[in-house]
């Protein structure tokens, strides 16, 4: 391998690194932050066509899909998607027209951060959100799908002034940041809302709260699920979509796996409308086949068996996936490896998965202040004695599942994705 090679391997290895270190896994909300580096960086954001997605499942899959769409919709334009955790390399999390950033442009947008903003300590979002914008903004993209990382109302991202925002689902997580409540998680969401703008809300929990809190705001148009426009799914699995009982879209194919991806599908479509983005068809369908999203009921093979990848990682999320599992898989044996992180709702989530399977192989999780040991998993093992197997670690799991003559379900926290991806030869 050539030397120059080498040297910028190096380098962007030690600048990720300076990135990590900002607090990875710890959370800090508010905006204090973020907008005096806005200050500092001089970045004007103005002239972007922005869409906001929140919500606790479900806003990833969404904001794929409308990036699809506008990607399809204006293929000479330049489109970026801002998303967060990446699964196995930072740079997925921003992307302009497929493209993922590059090392380079992480060095020099990350170059510019660290000497700009030395009089702020920035958390690992805010500066990922940082670059994001930057990058986004010196390569002139029209629109941008930007995700929120955790809540809404004290995002990092919440700084842009998006021209259409998207509420996908309000579930328990994070409630030590969001508040113990839906009603609580619901407000914290609701906070991306701006006046002016237009407002989809997906069928969920506490729509009232959320229309209310767009009404207050004096938002200029809302879309709820159930009553302004709704989904059908056909007999033969197709799906049409309608706006105010109109049907706007027929016979449309979903590529992401679960009735809840259909869902997701729809609200993106229905943002896509209220940019003005109007696709017919063909176009509509083209965009959901190019949809990409590993990681979310993601099948793949390995020798001959097979291999459902999931990243499930709270009770909604999971209940959705034991609703694809059962419905799919119902007359096969199910076997599960997982493994969480200790500030989830673990227990609630086993109990979900030994619902519906055979053997569940549980991981302990090894991340700073969220290490799940083997004898956490000590209530679950009482409640399902013939069901769980506690592994030492992924590599553990892995081995023990992978000969079981069954369809194989490797589902938890995003962390795992990285390993069970490398242990399947990808």
């Amino acid at each position: 391998m050539p030397n120059s090679i080498i040297s910028v391997m190096i380098d962007i290895e030690q600048v990720l690194n300076k990135i990590y270190s900002l607090n990875e896994f710890s959370i800090k909300l508010g905006l204090e932050n973020i907008k005096k580096a806005l200050e500092l960086t001089g970045l004007d954001l103005s002239g972007i066509h922005m869409v906001h997605v929140a919500g606790t499942n479900g806003k990833g899959s969404t904001s794929s899909v409308l990036y699809s769409i506008l990607r399809t919709k204006f293929p000479k334009e330049k489109i970026g998607l801002y998303t967060s955790p990446h699964l196995i390399k930072y740079n997925e999390r921003i992307i302009i027209n497929d493209q993922l950033i590059s090392d380079d442009e992480i060095e020099e947008l990350s170059a510019t951060i660290f000497n700009k903003t030395k009089e702020i300590n920035l958390t690992f979002f805010e500066f990922t959100t940082l670059l994001a914008l930057l990058h986004f903004k010196s390569n002139n993209v029209s629109y941008a799908v930007i995700e929120t990382g955790l809540g809404g109302r004290l995002d990092a991202t919440n700084i842009i002034s998006p021209e259409v925002c998207i509420i996908t689902s309000i579930g328990l997580d994070h409630q030590q940041y969001l508040g113990n409540s839906l009603e609580k998680i619901a407000l914290e969401k609701a906070g991306i809302f701006k006046k002016g703008v237009k407002v989809i809300i997906s069928k969920t929990n506490c729509m009232d709260i959320l229309k209310k809190e767009a009404e207050k705001i004096k938002t200029s148009k809302i879309l709820s699920m159930g009553e302004d426009f709704d989904i059908q799914i056909n007999e033969k699995g197709t799906f049409d979509i309608f706006e105010n009982k109109n049907i706007v879209l027929k016979g449309l194919v979903n590529k992401l796996e679960g009735e809840h991806q259909i869902i997701n599908t729809a609200c993106a479509i229905m943002a896509s409308r209220s940019l003005g983005v109007i696709t017919d068809k063909d176009e509509t369908q083209r965009a959901i086949d190019s949809t990409q999203w590993k990681g979310r009921l993601e099948k793949r093979v390995f020798k001959g068996k097979t291999i459902i990848l999931d990243v499930s990682h709270n009770v909604e999320g999971m209940l959705a996936t034991a609703k694809f599992m059962k419905d799919n898989y119902k007359d096969k044996s199910i076997y599960t490896g997982c493994g969480f992180m200790k500030d989830k709702d673990y227990n609630s989530m086993i109990d979900i998965i030994s619902s519906f399977s055979d053997k569940v192989y549980l991981i302990p999780t090894k991340i700073k202040d969220r290490e799940l040991k083997k004898t956490d998993y000590l209530t679950s093992l009482t409640r399902h004695p013939d069901k769980l197997v506690i592994c030492k670690d992924h590599m553990d799991c892995f081995n023990k599942i992978i000969d079981s003559n069954g369809i194989i379900l490797l589902t938890g926290s995003i962390y795992n994705y990285q390993y069970f991806n490398r242990l399947l030869g990808a």
